[in-house]
């Protein structure tokens, strides 16, 4: 075998290796933009947890103090959980409102609504987890996305840039 003979096997071993590392980092890219979808998902299902146990409490609000029920109706209608990323100041809003009103006013009230105190309590750790979690994966998939590697070959596609989802969520 000739010299340039060793070169081209050389040079086929080159491109076969480097398609191989940008199938691989392809592949990195697309599982981290599944998993950021997956916690998406689970984020907007403790959202929808914590409306549902607000929406099912009103009445119980609404028996001790109408004007806090009609602050809590308000708030929960302003925007649907599915507006990921439009919903940060709502979802801020209700948390405040469950720090400075429900938990300090209703919290006690009966024991229907400390069930629902409880309730929102272990939501409110599960939510903070949730978001804490799908922060995380958007931060590692953003990091991934600006190497240089997936830059120069679009190794994303046509997948946005996930954002991570920031609002108040600490009720004590």
């Amino acid at each position: 075998m000739g010299h340039g003979a060793t070169l081209a096997i050389i040079l086929v071993a080159i491109v076969v290796l480097a398609a191989w590392w940008l199938i691989l980092r392809a592949r990195r890219v697309d599982r981290l933009h599944r998993q950021v979808m997956q916690a998406k998902v689970t984020v907007n299902r403790h959202l929808k947890a914590r409306r549902a146990t607000l929406l099912d409490a009103e009445s119980l609000i609404r028996a001790i103090d109408t004007q806090a029920a009609n602050d809590l109706r308000k708030l929960i209608n302003t925007a649907e959980p599915e507006e990921f990323g439009h919903t940060s100041s709502t979802e801020s809003a209700i948390t405040r409102w469950l720090r400075d009103v429900f938990f300090p006013r209703f919290a006690t009230a009966n024991a229907e609504l400390r069930q629902v105190a409880h309730k929102l309590e272990t939501n409110a750790f599960e939510l903070q987890a949730a978001r804490r979690f799908y922060n995380q994966q958007v931060a590692q998939t953003q990091r991934l996305r600006m190497k240089p590697d997936v830059l120069i070959f679009h190794l994303a596609g046509h997948a946005e840039m996930p954002e991570t989802y920031d609002f108040d969520d600490q009720i004590e």
